[in-house]
């Protein structure tokens, strides 16, 4: 496996799965970065959200932001495993991306007005892409 490819398959595996901290307006709480993209297109998908442009800019903030720390992360993990032959390099990002889908199946995503109604990814992503197609 090439450093490049083991550099995006890290980036798109922590976009999918690593939650980061949401904040938008009162609702705050821990989300993978796509679904940040999801919750911030489904917004502008709602024709009857008030501020729908607002929260959509907030979401890209927020996903710029965490695209590149976890873009920065990858990069060095991809930097440190160049000095591994290619099938040990493979070896290593799989075992990577396997714990990281661990972390998936984990109950710890989601937030509320006070109250955490915890999710795994799985249902977050469900729950946004059923939003979207809901109002159409």
């Amino acid at each position: 496996m090439s450093a490049t490819t083991a550099k995006w398959t890290l980036f798109f595996t922590m976009a999918a799965v690593v939650p980061v901290f949401f904040m938008m307006f009162v609702t705050a709480g821990f989300l993978p970065l796509f679904a940040i993209v999801l919750m911030s297109f489904s917004a502008l998908v709602e024709t009857h959200v008030v501020g729908a442009g607002f929260m959509f800019f907030i979401g890209m903030i927020h996903s710029l932001v965490y695209g590149a720390i976890l873009y920065m992360i990858a990069l060095e993990i991809s930097y440190r495993l160049r000095k591994y032959p290619p099938f040990q390099v493979k070896e290593k990002v799989l075992k990577i991306v396997g714990c990281l889908l661990v972390l998936s199946i984990l109950p710890i995503y989601g937030g509320g007005h006070g109250s955490f109604h915890w999710k795994n990814v799985f249902l977050v992503y469900l729950s946004e892409v059923l939003q979207i197609f809901s109002h159409n």
